[in-house]
């Protein structure tokens, strides 16, 4: 991928950009940075930034990008948008969570630093060169090995409970809404994630979670989603003429909650992302891989939904085994 000049890129009238941001170089010469694709439209307006596999176990946000703009055309955009396919390069190649480097969460280490480990150049580099340019960011995530989510959209609180300007709150939840999920997870948003330090500066940026299925079979089903998704935000936007396609039912928002495991052991479960369960049900147990014994019950802390489940039949201590939520209101 040639490396570019992202100035130029977005000047260059109406036309699809690839391109490469050159971060540093390996110890045998390979460029490390982050791959961009670049869709300036026929007339000014927004700019919407979307972003994938910041985990690079999590494929399925790739699969969405690449599939959104190929089918993007130019001539029928208002405004630019642009396209991170994947974020975490070193991590994706792995298949893992952490990136390969340096063994770091790029999630978690927004917005970066340019002498820092090489993860947080990474970070330092999308916060500086693209993050400040967006009036909406989606960043796209999903199943991956061990974590069966349900599909949603995941967002922080509003203030004082939380730290997202109150109206910046409303056009975070109108932007969920347009990308048409059914569950909205309202988390208590650490400061060093992209989306709570582009909420903090005035504008909305959401994180789009897709799964409830370990089988890649049914991926297809999930993409197409997310293709719809990020049409429906463009045209919620205005960068793109047409009706936003409206889901046939109320998006839930949830209050999110979560329990992890306290020991090592393996997992079963019966429940299913999506479930409605009681205060006190088990939800699943962690037991001796030796002797078969159960050490460790995973029971709901309150009445509501599961909105992730770990999905191996082996955990790990201190993993995230159940995810909760106790809905809010619908929208």
């Amino acid at each position: 991928m040639t490396q570019f000049d992202l100035n130029a890129a977005l000047s260059e009238g109406v036309k699809k950009t690839h391109g490469f941001l050159e971060v540093s170089r390996s110890s045998s010469g390979i460029p490390i940075g982050i791959p961009v694709t670049v869709a300036t439209g026929a007339e000014n307006g927004p700019t919407l930034v979307v972003t994938a596999a910041v985990h690079g176990s999590e494929v399925i946000g790739t699969m969405i990008v690449s599939r959104f703009f190929k089918s993007l055309d130019p001539e029928c955009l208002k405004g630019t948008c642009i396209g991170i396919p994947v974020m975490n390069m070193s991590a994706f190649e792995a298949e893992s969570r952490m990136s390969a480097l340096d063994q770091f969460n790029l999630g978690a280490l927004f917005p970066g630093d340019p002498d820092g480990s090489i993860s947080s150049r990474i970070a330092y580099k999308f916060w500086t060169q693209i993050a400040r340019r967006t009036d909406c960011l989606v960043d796209l995530h999903g199943q991956d090995h061990f974590w069966q989510p349900t599909s949603s959209v995941v967002m922080g609180k509003p203030q004082p409970e939380g730290n997202i300007p109150p109206a910046i709150y409303q056009k975070c939840l109108q932007a969920a809404r347009a990308f048409g999920v059914r569950h909205v997870w309202r988390t208590d948003h650490p400061r060093n994630i992209a989306e709570a330090l582009i909420n903090e500066k005035g504008v909305p940026a959401i994180r789009a979670e897709f799964g409830g299925v370990v089988d890649f079979r049914a991926i297809g089903k999930y993409v197409g989603l997310g293709v719809q998704g990020l049409t429906n935000v463009m045209k919620w936007m205005k960068m793109m003429e047409g009706s936003i396609v409206e889901p046939d039912f109320k998006t839930c928002v949830l209050d999110e909650d979560a329990m992890f495991s306290s020991l090592g052991g393996l997992w079963s479960t019966e429940a299913e992302v999506g479930d409605k369960v009681d205060a006190g049900t088990l939800v699943g147990t962690i037991a001796d891989p030796f002797t078969g014994d159960v050490l460790q019950e995973i029971r709901a802390p309150f009445s509501g939904l599961v909105t992730m489940l770990w999905a191996s039949p082996l955990i790990k201590p201190a993993a995230l085994a159940l995810g909760m939520g106790k809905p809010v209101e619908y929208i």
